[in-house]
């Protein structure tokens, strides 16, 4: 009975921001700044969702942020599937150590790169360009997704290399044949 009621009470506790973010965005103005809170019974008003489609530039803001969500996840991708694989299948000096390196730049923060960040988009002539958040998104989600396909491959038994190389096929001819299988 204890852990039922635990159960409930934690999942309540993580779903409350849910339910705050839903129920603020059908309050009136005057309903989320009452005190006190106004929690279970306010007025509902959908004026909210009226003017965040009719007086915002909302549908080129969506579009905007849909090119650049796609082009950083596409590059990430493509980055980290080829460097995850070279980690996890080749030995070389000082792997552990450029492992540690790419952890190390995850956990920078990146209040401390923002500066150089805007002086290096500027050289470049990309400051306020998709290509600049692009590359500035992908930077920064680069290591987490190299751990995560290193950890990927790794999974996978160095015997299917093995018999890929014995029947004739080359490293990038495995890796495409793999990499289209397991997805």
């Amino acid at each position: 009975m204890f852990k039922k009621i635990s159960a409930y009470l934690i999942g309540l506790i993580f779903f409350f921001p849910i339910f705050f973010l839903i129920s603020s965005a059908i309050k009136p103005t005057k309903d989320i700044f009452a005190i006190p809170p106004k929690i279970l019974f306010f007025s509902i008003d959908l004026k909210n969702f009226q003017n965040a489609f009719s007086q915002i530039n909302f549908f080129p803001s969506i579009i905007d942020s849909f090119i650049i969500a796609f082009g950083s996840a596409s590059w990430t991708l493509v980055i980290a599937t080829y460097s995850g694989y070279y980690l996890s299948r080749n030995n070389f000096k000082f792997k552990n150590l450029f492992i540690v390196s790419i952890i190390s730049t995850r956990m920078m923060p990146l209040v401390s790169i923002s500066i150089p960040i805007y002086f290096v988009l500027s050289r470049l002539n990309l400051l306020d360009t998709y290509l600049g958040l692009i590359l500035v998104h992908s930077c920064i989600n680069l290591p987490l997704a190299v751990l995560l396909m290193k950890s990927f491959y790794d999974d996978i038994p160095k015997q299917i290399d093995e018999n890929a190389f014995i029947d004739g096929a080359g490293k990038f001819l495995y890796y495409i044949n793999l990499f289209f299988h397991l997805v």
